[in-house]
C-alpha cells in the first residue's frame, strides 16, 4: 500500500510524526506499506530547519508545493492545483489528511475527484461555528472520508449522526500525546518558571489561539470570567503571555515578541535585523548592513519618542524607512503594543516597499 501523508502547517508535522514511525514500524516487520511526505507550504515557518525535522525523528517531507499566501479561496486553488500534479505524478491507493487546516480539505478533494482513498486523523470535531474556516474545513473533510480517525467519543457521536458506519470509525485518541510521551525525556524547564517564582502545581498553562478568542476584547473577557470561577483553587495574580511571533502578508518581515524580556525582534527575509524595546520604543540594529538585496536606512528620531525614521543610499539607490511601536503607556505584559515597519528602495522610477503593520 502507498500512501500519501498532507501536512500544511508546523503542527501538522507533529501530528504526522507518530503515523510516520508506525508506518517505519510495520515497514519493519515486513509489511507492505510505503509513504510520500507532502507538505503543501501553506504556512511558512524558517523555524522548520533540519534541526526540526530531526527532533521529531522523522525525515525532510518529499517535496514542499509552496502554497502559502492568499485568501482563503486563493489558497485552497493553489494548493489543489499543485497537489493534483503531485498525486497524478506520484499516485497513492490512500491519501492521509490531519487536523483540519486549509490544505487538510483543498487535498481531500483532490484525491477524492482522482478517485483515491482519504483517511482523516482527528475526524468528527465540531464547533458548529461556521464563521470558523476551520469548521468549514472539517465538514467538507468529513463528508469525503473514507476512513476516519478520531480522538474521542463525541467525535465518534458526530460521525455517527453524519451516517457514518462504526466500521469506518476508529477511535485511536490523540496524536499530539504520542508526539509528546515521545519527546517527554527532553522536556526542560523553561526559564519563565523561576523568572515569576512559579511553584509546581500552582499555576495554569492556558492558550487561546484563534482570532475568535483573542480579537474582541468583550469575548476575551467572558472566557477569562468563565475559567477563573471554574478554577478557583488557583489564586490568579500575575498573567504571563507567551512569546508570539507575526509575519508579514508578504513575508517580508517577521517580527517575534518575547513576553519576558519585553522585547520585540525584527526580522528581514528571514534574517533579523534589530530589537524594539517594548518599554521605550528603542530602536537597536544588529551587525548588518544588507539583507536580500536591502539596505537598511540608519533610524533616527522624528518626532514622538515611539517611531524612527532614516535614509540610506548605495549606487545611485536611494532607500528610506521607518520603524515604531507604540509606547503611549507604560508596558503591560497583557497589553499588545502595534509594531510597524517600513522600507523603501527607490532606484530611478522603480519604488519598492516593505511593510509590516501590526493592528
Amino acid at each position: 500500500m502507498q500512501i500519501t501523508l498532507i501536512a500544511g502547517a508546523r503542527p501538522n508535522f507533529m501530528k504526522i510524526a507518530p503515523i510516520i514511525h508506525a508506518i517505519q514500524a510495520a515497514e519493519a516487520a515486513g509489511r507492505n506499506v510505503h509513504y510520500r511526505l507532502v507538505h503543501t507550504g501553506q504556512h511558512y515557518d524558517k523555524n522548520m530547519s533540519d534541526t526540526f525535522f530531526e527532533e521529531l525523528a522523522i525525515p525532510a517531507p518529499d517535496i514542499n508545493l509552496g502554497c502559502g499566501g492568499g485568501t482563503q479561496a486563493e489558497l485552497t486553488a493553489h494548493i489543489m492545483i499543485a497537489f493534483e500534479k503531485e498525486l497524478m505524478a506520484h499516485p497513492a491507493d490512500l491519501v492521509m489528511v490531519v487536523g483540519d487546516v486549509t490544505s487538510t480539505m483543498a487535498c481531500a478533494i483532490v484525491a477524492k475527484k482522482l478517485h483515491t482513498q482519504v483517511a482523516h486523523v482527528e475526524a468528527g470535531i465540531r464547533s458548529w461555528d461556521l464563521t470558523m474556516p476551520e469548521e468549514i474545513n472539517r465538514m467538507v473533510t468529513d463528508t469525503l472520508t473514507d476512513w476516519f480517525f478520531t480522538t474521542s467519543e463525541v467525535a465518534n457521536q458526530n460521525l455517527r449522526n453524519l451516517g457514518i458506519s462504526e466500521q469506518k470509525i476508529h477511535f485511536v485518541g490523540n496524536v499530539m500525546i504520542d508526539t509528546l510521551l515521545a519527546n517527554r525525556s527532553r522536556l526542560r524547564k523553561p526559564a519563565v518558571f523561576d523568572a515569576i517564582g512559579l511553584q509546581a502545581g500552582q499555576y495554569v498553562v492556558l492558550t487561546l489561539h484563534r482570532p475568535q478568542n483573542v480579537d474582541e476584547a468583550a469575548h476575551l473577557r467572558l472566557l477569562m470570567e468563565a475559567i477563573i470561577q471554574n478554577v478557583q483553587e488557583f489564586t490568579w495574580n500575575s498573567f504571563i503571555p507567551p512569546d508570539n511571533e507575526y509575519t508579514s502578508a508578504d513575508r517580508a518581515v517577521t517580527v517575534t515578541r518575547e513576553a519576558l524580556t519585553q522585547k520585540a525582534h525584527i526580522a528581514l527575509y528571514g534574517e533579523r535585523v534589530g530589537t524594539i524595546d517594548l518599554t521605550t520604543g528603542d530602536f537597536t540594529f544588529d551587525d548588518y548592513s544588507e539583507v536580500d538585496g536591502w539596505i537598511l536606512p540608519s533610524f533616527g528620531w522624528s518626532g514622538a519618542k515611539s517611531y524612527q525614521v532614516g535614509t540610506a543610499s548605495k549606487d545611485g539607490v536611494t532607500y528610506e524607512g521607518g520603524i515604531g511601536v507604540g509606547v503611549s503607556e507604560p508596558f503591560k505584559s497583557n497589553v499588545k503594543f502595534p509594531v510597524s515597519f517600513r522600507i523603501r528602495k527607490q532606484a530611478g522610477n522603480e519604488i519598492r516597499e516593505v511593510n509590516y503593520t501590526e493592528d
